[in-house]
């Protein structure tokens, strides 16, 4: 465990996720777990205007926040790609550059 993981502050907070009481200890801010719940509930209330159950409403929105990571993950995973391809190809340059003098 590095020292900053070991000075981390976990708070309680009471949110409603679809209309039920939920407890969370994290260590996130309010503000972030508010917009967590939001989205969430979003979800929840998306999938039960479709007549859904509660319960297969719950499981399709995790699959849907599930999904959305995955996505946000793979197009990060190739951002950094690219961007080390870049920083290849300058060091690249600059090494040929020193090089010439």
């Amino acid at each position: 465990m590095t020292s900053t993981e070991s000075k981390k502050t976990y708070e309680n907070y009471d949110l409603s996720i679809g209309g039920h009481a939920l407890t969370i200890s994290t260590d996130q801010d309010q503000k972030k777990m508010d917009l967590i719940a939001k989205i969430v509930n979003e979800k929840i209330e998306s999938s039960l205007s479709k007549n859904h159950s509660f319960q297969k409403s719950l499981m399709i929105a995790m699959l849907q926040v599930c999904e959305e990571n995955i996505n946000l993950k793979s197009q990060v995973h190739q951002k950094v790609q690219g961007l080390e391809k870049k920083a290849e190809q300058i060091l690249r340059k600059f090494s040929e550059l020193q090089s010439a003098e």
